[in-house]
C-alpha cells in the first residue's frame, strides 16, 4: 500500500507540473494574443480614417466607386480582425481561468494523495510488532489461523530479571 500511495503521490505531483507548464504558456498566448489585439485596433483605427478619408472624396467625385469600395472593405475586415482578436484574447483568458482550476484541483489531489501516503506509512510501521522489554511470553491468548483486531491484547510478556510469584499460603 505504501508503493502505491507513494506512485499517486508522484503521480499527482506530475499533474501538477505538466499543469503549471500549461498555465505559463497559455499566459504566453495571451500576451501574443493581447498584442495582436493591439496590432488589429491600430490597423482599424488607420484603416477607419482611410475611409472616411475615401468617402469624402467620393462625395466629391474626386474618386471611383470602385476605389471607395476597395478602402471600405479594408476598413471591414480589420474591424472582422479586431473581433476576431479580441475573441482569441477572451478563450485564451477562459482558458488560463480553467487551467487555474485544475491546478487548485490538482493542489487538493497532492494534498490527499500526501494523507493516503502517511496513512499507508503509519500502518506499514504498525505492522512490526516489537516488545517493550526482554521476556518470556505468558498468558498467551493467540493461536495460528485467529484473526486479531486492532489493539487486543496478544499475550502477557514477563520480565526475566524482575521474576515474582504470587503466592496464597493458607
Amino acid at each position: 500500500r505504501v508503493e502505491e500511495a507513494e506512485k499517486a503521490f508522484l503521480k499527482f505531483m506530475a499533474e501538477k507540473e505538466q499543469t503549471q507548464a500549461l498555465l505559463q504558456e497559455k499566459r504566453e498566448v495571451l500576451r501574443q494574443a493581447y498584442a495582436k489585439l493591439e496590432s488589429a485596433e491600430v490597423e482599424e483605427d488607420l484603416a477607419q480614417k482611410e475611409e472616411r478619408r475615401y468617402a469624402t472624396l467620393y462625395k466629391q467625385d474626386l474618386i471611383s466607386k470602385s476605389q471607395y469600395d476597395h478602402i471600405s472593405s479594408q476598413f471591414l475586415v480589420a474591424k472582422a480582425n479586431t473581433k476576431s482578436a479580441e475573441a482569441t484574447v477572451s478563450e485564451t483568458i477562459a482558458a488560463i481561468k480553467s487551467i487555474e482550476s485544475q491546478l487548485k484541483t490538482q493542489e487538493l489531489k497532492i494534498e490527499e494523495g500526501k494523507a493516503a501516503l502517511d496513512l499507508a506509512r503509519l500502518d506499514l510501521e504498525r505492522t512490526q510488532i516489537s516488545a517493550p522489554i526482554a521476556g518470556r511470553i505468558a498468558k498467551k491468548n493467540v493461536d495460528p489461523g485467529k484473526y486479531v483486531q486492532p489493539g487486543q491484547p496478544l499475550f502477557a510478556i514477563v520480565d526475566e530479571k524482575d521474576i515474582w510469584i504470587t503466592a496464597n499460603f493458607k
